[in-house]
């Protein structure tokens, strides 16, 4: 009897394995940001200042495709007609000056490599990394997302705080970043049995279907497992490849570059102050 059960066990693991090894899928997901801002009220009116919160906001709402098999990933913009500055679009934009994830992640499990594809002012980066290993703490909680019964895990997160500022003296703009430790909350279903999902997140038991680190929330809208329509993952390879160190040396060299050539002017708009609060 018991060497039954063992060949039982043997052989389901054996249909499991062969079955993650031959998953593939795309996944959809919707994400949105929120930030702080405070602008002189003695020169910009709160209806404009709440008009240019919401246009900001509304920037940082964007759809992504996370293309998945076992073992590699490519986690994209999904492109809109009407493109503006910010993530997908040419020219640094808000999002490229501040070093976000503004372009593609391919993530390859097996060699835990992984590579941010960005563009700043016009050039492609390469950003070559390893795969965040990151001490989830697996919950009981659990919660339905669409027909998916999801897992509650949570960890907690060195983040960079980026405060871009102007203290109304003529000297332009500042950018000031901080360091801070923050929980991220991630849901995750073992009925897709891939370690991967949003951005640079994975390494749970399961696809992650809804994630929330900071102010930032990616959630899950579609999966599509297997599909009919055939897709590759390719690792980037067109860019200058860079270290995440390197690259943030070239961005803040160009930010001060920018802040020397149009801070210091008196243009009649250099003395209002204002400040906004990204990241947190």
């Amino acid at each position: 009897m018991k060497t039954f059960f063992l060949s039982l066990f043997l052989f389901l693991f054996t249909m499991f394995y062969a079955e993650a090894q031959s998953l593939s899928g795309i996944a959809i997901y919707q994400s949105s940001s929120s930030f702080d801002m405070k602008m002189d009220s003695s020169q910009v009116t709160p209806e404009r200042q709440e008009r240019f919160r919401k246009m900001m906001q509304s920037q940082m709402q964007k759809e992504y495709k996370l293309e998945f098999t076992s073992s590699e990933s490519m986690f994209k913009v999904v492109e809109k007609l009407d493109k503006g500055s910010g993530p997908g679009s040419r020219g640094p934009g808000m999002m490229g000056m501040m070093g976000g994830a503004n372009g593609n992640i391919y993530k390859n499990l097996n060699d835990e490599s992984m590579i941010q594809e960005t563009e700043f002012f016009g050039k492609v980066f390469l950003i070559t990394d390893t795969v965040p290993t990151l001490n989830w703490k697996l919950g009981k909680e659990t919660k339905k997302i669409g027909s998916y019964t999801c897992y509650k895990a949570t960890v907690e997160e060195k983040k960079i705080m980026l405060t871009i500022k102007n203290n109304g003296d003529g000297k332009g703009m500042q950018r000031i970043k901080d360091t801070v430790v923050r929980e991220v909350v991630a849901w995750y279903t073992p009925i897709v049995p891939v370690s991967n999902g949003p951005d640079k997140y994975g390494g749970l038991p399961g696809l992650i279907m809804e994630l929330q680190s900071g102010n930032t929330v990616w959630l899950c809208s579609r999966i599509e497992i297997n599909p009919a329509e055939e897709f590759e993952i390719s690792r980037p390879g067109k860019g200058e490849e860079v270290t995440q160190a390197e690259y943030e040396e070239i961005a803040e060299k160009k930010i001060q570059e920018m802040q020397k050539t149009y801070g210091g002017g008196r243009d009649g708009r250099g003395n209002r102050k204002f400040e906004m609060v990204i990241g947190g």
